[in-house]
C-alpha cells in the first residue's frame, strides 16, 4: 500500500554555520570540523521529551539543519505550549552554545508554511521561504523571522502558550527578538541569554568572549570586505546589549565597560572622522 504523502503547516527554522566553507580550507584537522559539526547537531536536535511533546523533527547536512514545529501534533491535537517562544529559546541556546565552544556564528531564518519532513526526507514551500530568507535578507550572523510569524501570532491562537493572552505572551517574546535598523526582527540571543545565567558575573564573563570571538574571526577576514561588513554589524549589535546598563552597574561588579565594549578601532573598515 502507497503512503500517503501529505503537507502539514508548521513552523520552520533553517540554520547554517556562518562561514562554513572557509573554516573547511583553513582547517587541517577534520577533527575540529567533526566537533564543530557535533555541536551543532546536539544542540539543534529535539530532546526525546520535547519531540514527543511537540511532534517535532530535525535533519541536517553539512552545514545546515532544519527544525520543524507542526501546527498539529501526533495526536491530532493542536500544539498548546507555546511553539514560538519554545523554539525562540532554543535557538538561543542554539547560538550561545557555537560561539561558547567554538567562536562559531550561526544565520537562519524562521517561517510558517507548507512543509513535508518524514525521518531525512524534507520538502515544501517552508523549506523553500525559510532558505530564500537565510540566503537574501539575513545578511549578518543573525536568525531572522519571516513577517508571516507575525501576521500569524497576531491574528490566530495557533503560536502562543494556551494559557496566555497575546499581550502576556508577547511579553515573554519581546526579551528573547529584536527588531533592526532595516525592520527586520531577529532572535536576541545576547539579551535572552542573560536570564539563564546563574549569577550576574557569569553573564559578563560571556560578553567579553562574545567581544573576543567578534575580533578574533574579523582579524581572520580582515581582507574580506564582505565578511567585515558583517562583523561590524555584529559589533554594533553587542555594543547596544553592553550599552543596556551604564558604567555604575557594571563597576558595582568590579567590571570595566571598556573592556566589554568593542572600539571601533578594534575592526578594520570601522574608520571614524
Amino acid at each position: 500500500m502507497t503512503k500517503t504523502i501529505k503537507y502539514e503547516y508548521g513552523l520552520v527554522t533553517y540554520i547554517d554555520i556562518l562561514g562554513f566553507g572557509e573554516l573547511i580550507r583553513s582547517e587541517k584537522n577534520p577533527k575540529k570540523i567533526n566537533e564543530i559539526y557535533e555541536t551543532l547537531q546536539k544542540e539543534a536536535k529535539f530532546d526525546v521529551e520535547t519531540e514527543k511533546m511537540f511532534s517535532q523533527k530535525f535533519v541536517n547536512f553539512s552545514d545546515c539543519c532544519v527544525r520543524t514545529t507542526p501546527f498539529i501534533a501526533k495526536d491530532g491535537k493542536l500544539n498548546k505550549f507555546g511553539i514560538l517562544f519554545t523554539e525562540i529559546l532554543q535557538i538561543v541556546f542554539i547560538q550561545v552554545s557555537l560561539i561558547h565552544h567554538h567562536n562559531i556564528l550561526l544565520r537562519g531564518a524562521l517561517t510558517i508554511d507548507k512543509i513535508y519532513h518524514e525521518k531525512n526526507k524534507i520538502f515544501g514551500p517552508a523549506l523553500v521561504r525559510a532558505y530564500k530568507l537565510e540566503r537574501d535578507l539575513a545578511v549578518f550572523p543573525r536568525i531572522i523571522l519571516d513577517s508571516t510569524i507575525f501576521e500569524i501570532y497576531n491574528s490566530t491562537p495557533l503560536l502562543k502558550a494556551w494559557h496566555h493572552n497575546h499581550e502576556e505572551d508577547k511579553d515573554y517574546l519581546r526579551s528573547y527578538i529584536r527588531k533592526g535598523d532595516d525592520g527586520i526582527w531577529f532572535v536576541d540571543y545576547l539579551s535572552g541569554i542573560e536570564k539563564q545565567f546563574d549569577c550576574e558575573i557569569d553573564y559578563i564573563d560571556f560578553l567579553q568572549h562574545h567581544k573576543k570571538t567578534i575580533i578574533d574571526n574579523v582579524q581572520k577576514s580582515k581582507k574580506n570586505e564582505k565578511i567585515i561588513v558583517k562583523y561590524n554589524w555584529l559589533m554594533n549589535y553587542h555594543n547596544s546589549v553592553v550599552m543596556k546598563y551604564d558604567s555604575a552597574y557594571y563597576e558595582q561588579l568590579g567590571v570595566n565597560i571598556e573592556k566589554i565594549m568593542i572600539n571601533a578601532k578594534e575592526m578594520p573598515m570601522n574608520y571614524e572622522l
